[in-house]
């Protein structure tokens, strides 16, 4: 599942057990957020699944009255850790 935090300051993943309650074992206590250093609005966000279980994130921010968009690509470990094995931390 994936949604905003705080007026749009970080994008929010999070994993539901079958019975709809979160899976407080995924990220920290079932939600893990994502962030782009200095932006401030998120949009677009999408979320996949590879083989080995990791989860990609995607989407796109941007500040408040400046033009300047970024891009977020993630990839957590399936328990919804930062896998820090990917890139760079922004």
């Amino acid at each position: 599942v994936g949604g905003y935090r705080n007026a749009f300051t970080a994008l929010a993943v999070a994993r539901v057990n079958i019975d709809g309650t979160l899976d407080t074992t995924f990220g920290s206590s079932g939600v893990e957020y994502l962030t782009i250093s200095g932006s401030t609005l998120y949009e677009n966000g999408s979320i996949d699944l590879d083989e080995d279980d990791g989860i990609w994130i995607t989407g796109g921010a941007y500040q408040a009255g400046n033009s300047n968009r970024k891009t977020l690509l993630a990839l957590l470990t399936p328990d919804g850790a930062l896998d820090t094995s990917f890139g760079s931390t922004p």
